[in-house]
């Protein structure tokens, strides 16, 4: 090769190198993207998420950078995908700080030692069950099934959806068994066991070597009642797929590890007992005998103590306290329709003589300035005081009376139903003791007891139409 040959072949080969440093250059792993000015605009951190600086970002030897979460698709869109990257985690320092909001731009800032961000975090509580845990804002909830479901999963794509970590609570009331039989499932897949405790409860933890985002833990929560079961799972997959994959630490397994930490096994609260559970339950038809064209039903539930009767009570006939009026028929209109009284053997060796609750009503009193009159011995007074029960609105007296030894105590309610005024009554009846023999050695009953009867009564009380 002569020497013109030779300088032809350096000229070549010089060329070669630097079309190639070029192409490189433009497709190399670590050439930063500078987002817009819109991409970086923020108020609040949560504003700002990280993203790949390059196209290689740093699962494969690149960079990262922050931009406001709303742009998270168009700039991956404005990422170019043909560049060469290598396979190893990126050392670079962009690669271990998270995003900040700072002068109303996005930014990555080194994280403060010292502070704890799950204080920033949301909060889901599970009643049910009794747990609750804490999550990062910009992760997403998944719940199968009800709002107490026993499936509950958080979870974040990362990298334009290229994989999913994924944080997911089981819980239930099956056959500890049934956990047993999963957890040896997981020692045939190459799982290692391990003990170890959640929130103050002994655990035990599944690990695989090959992939130590994925955990898997298990634990047994004893309550007064029952035995709750929980598998918590770590899982790190590709999007569309259940293959695992291996990702940096600081995006799924810090924040996978920050969640259990602070995973907590609460009491669940409590739910009042229902003192009318097996109490029985009276429903009033409609009243064809007086307007049959209007459906007025009413129901009321009452202790298996008292005894119902259709009308008025025989020993202490009450009547009804609504105004007195006669109907064009020429009869009373007012009608007692039904009683449920308390006998006297509820209260044996005490003055008690009885107690019972009477309904009645009056379809010829349709306004309700008739309606709240209440008239007892031909006097006649306007209630005023009002109380709502079951999201009616009653007006409320009271009245009483003594004969023969035998005093009698009422409480009366009123109210306006489908234009047609109903009365629902309260009574009490004692006998006054300085009129016993003192030898029978009778007690006063607790009338505050009694009334609290009858007053439950009265708190079952709701029309059906």
């Amino acid at each position: 090769m002569n020497k013109k040959e030779k300088i032809i072949l350096s000229i070549l080969v010089v060329g070669i190198i630097l079309i190639s440093g070029w192409w490189i250059w433009e497709h190399e792993t670590t050439k930063p993207i500078v987002p817009s000015l819109n991409m970086e605009a923020c108020s609040q951190d949560s504003d700002c998420i990280v993203v790949k600086g390059d196209c290689c970002g740093c699962d494969a030897g690149g960079t990262a950078t922050a931009i406001n979460k709303n742009f998270e698709n168009e700039w991956y869109e404005k990422l170019s995908t043909d560049c060469i990257c290598t396979q190893v985690i990126s050392n670079h320092p962009s690669c271990f700080k998270e995003a900040r909001c700072v002068n109303n731009k996005c930014v990555l800032k080194s994280k403060e030692k010292g502070v704890n961000q799950t204080i920033y975090w949301e909060i889901y509580k599970n009643e049910k069950y009794g747990y609750e845990v804490k999550y990062p804002g910009d992760w997403q909830i998944q719940k199968q099934g009800h709002p107490d479901t026993y499936i509950f999963k958080i979870y974040k794509t990362f990298d334009k959806d290229q994989y999913s970590c994924i944080f997911t609570i089981f819980s239930d009331e099956i056959n500890y068994f049934e956990e047993l039989k999963i957890a040896s499932n997981l020692k045939t897949q190459g799982y290692y066991q391990e003990e170890t405790a959640i929130d103050n409860v002994p655990a035990i933890k599944f690990s695989h070597p090959e992939y130590p985002e994925q955990a898997r833990f298990f634990l047994k929560k004893e309550r007064k009642d029952q035995e709750i079961y929980f598998r918590i799972f770590f899982d790190v997959y590709r999007v569309g797929t259940h293959d695992p994959i291996i990702v940096k630490e600081h995006e799924c397994n810090e924040v996978f590890n920050q969640m259990l930490s602070i995973f907590r096994l609460i009491e669940p609260e409590e739910i009042p007992v229902d003192e009318t559970s097996d109490w029985k339950t009276y429903q009033e038809k409609p009243f064809q005998d007086l307007q049959p064209h209007k459906p007025w039903k009413f129901e009321f539930k009452y202790p298996k103590e008292f005894v119902l009767k259709q009308g008025d009570h025989l020993d202490f006939p009450s009547g009804s306290f609504l105004k007195a009026h006669r109907s064009g028929a020429g009869v009373w209109s007012a009608k007692v329709a039904i009683s449920v009284i308390l006998p006297q053997s509820a209260y044996p060796s005490t003055n008690f003589q009885s107690a019972w609750v009477t309904i009645a009503y009056d379809p010829d009193i349709a306004n309700l300035p008739n309606c709240q009159e209440l008239e007892r011995n031909q006097i006649v007074e306007k209630m005023t005081e009002s109380q709502v029960i079951n999201e009616v609105t009653w007006y409320k007296g009271m009245t009483g009376g003594a004969a023969l030894g035998t005093a009698i105590k009422s409480k009366v309610y009123h109210t306006l139903h489908n234009d047609m005024c109903y009365e629902v009554s309260l009574h009490l009846a004692t006998t006054n003791i300085g009129n016993l023999d003192p030898a029978l050695d009778i007690k006063p009953v607790d009338e505050s007891e009694v009334w609290s009867k009858l007053e439950s009564v009265l708190s079952t009380f709701r029309f059906l139409e």
